[in-house]
């Protein structure tokens, strides 16, 4: 287990994370190939698909209480719901700019971070739409937006914070979503 988060010894887990572990840490970079060559260098003999299965088994959403146990891949995920979940005073002064909010769509992540890197800040450039309506119409105006993950420790990360975000075009009209939900009663008798 020590080696799935990146460490040779569970008491070098111990020394180093655990405390951060089950702190302030968000998200777990899992290192599954990792995981395996441990245990094959101290006698087990684990498959890809062994392995697999006990990671389901731990967390067959990815999610376990409030941490993500994800890959760095799946960071860009946690950089989109940055985006669009976190508080921030440009994004309030767009909205403010058109009339009243109607959230925000992210359109593509972009890491700046090296293949197989695990960096002391991890950075994302968020490209999406900051979406508001008046009286007259519905905008959706493009923004790029920068989003920051601290680590926290070896292969940990903590809250990501939303550092800016820029209108990077002009707004253009958009049809609100409206998604009709049909509901049914069944009785119970």
């Amino acid at each position: 287990m020590a080696a799935w988060l990146g460490h040779r010894t569970y008491a070098s887990l111990c020394t180093h994370d655990l405390n951060v572990l089950n702190g302030s840490c968000k998200y777990v970079i899992i290192d599954s190939q990792g995981a395996i060559d441990r245990a094959h260098g101290i006698g087990f003999d684990v498959t890809g698909d062994q392995w697999r299965e006990v990671e389901m088994t731990l967390s067959p959403s990815g999610i376990s209480g409030g941490l993500w146990l994800i890959d760095m891949h799946t960071m860009g995920s946690a950089a989109r719901l940055t985006f669009e979940d976190e508080h921030h005073e440009d994004v309030v002064a767009i909205w403010q700019a058109i009339g009243m909010a109607d959230g925000r769509r992210t359109l593509s992540t972009d890491p700046h971070v090296a293949e197989n890197e695990i960096p002391e800040e991890l950075r994302y450039t968020v490209q999406g739409e900051i979406r508001a309506f008046n009286e007259g119409e519905s905008l959706a105006v493009p923004v790029d937006a920068q989003v920051l993950f601290k680590r926290l420790g070896l292969r940990l990360y903590g809250e990501g914070e939303l550092l800016s975000v820029r209108q990077t075009g002009i707004p253009c009209v958009y049809e609100p979503d409206e998604e009709v939900f049909e509901f049914y009663y069944m009785s119970e008798d």
